[in-house]
């Protein structure tokens, strides 16, 4: 067993993060995706009890900052849904 000597500083290597961030570089989503499916929402009231359930739920985890909470988003499942526009 080997013990340094005081004088003697220990190298060590980089932490994984830095060498990561140098060489990748996500990819960029599409731009040409369906941002929506064309149809608002039926009526105010509708905008309305969205709101209410949107602000019951940030009222009640108010203490938290692991969720989001949203209303009225258009979500597709893949890309091959999106060309076709087989989307319902």
């Amino acid at each position: 067993m080997t013990i340094a000597k005081s004088d003697e500083t220990a190298t060590s290597p980089a932490p994984i993060e830095e060498d990561f961030e140098d060489f990748w570089e996500p990819t960029p989503p599409p731009t040409d995706l369906i941002f929506d499916d064309g149809e608002p929402l039926e009526s105010n009231r509708h905008r309305l009890a969205m709101n209410v359930l949107i602000r019951s739920l940030q009222q009640g985890y108010g203490e938290r900052d692991d969720f989001y909470t949203g209303g009225n988003m258009f979500i597709y499942f893949s890309r091959e849904q999106a060309k076709n526009r087989d989307f319902r």
